[in-house]
């Protein structure tokens, strides 16, 4: 199975997966990524009249 490709179904879409050899003895869903990352927002500045900023 070293330097195959496996399908792996990640609970909403399958994804493809090369099997190195750091991967051997450990679980395939270790290494599909099933979070997304987020956004980070930035703050709005509101101005006040007669405040300088």
């Amino acid at each position: 199975m070293l330097k195959k490709k496996v399908l792996v179904y990640d609970g909403k879409s399958t994804k493809s997966l090369l099997v190195e050899r750091r991967m051997i003895g450990l679980k395939v869903g270790e290494f599909i990524f099933t979070r997304r990352v987020g956004v980070t927002h930035k703050k709005k500045v509101i101005n006040k009249k007669g405040k300088k900023k």
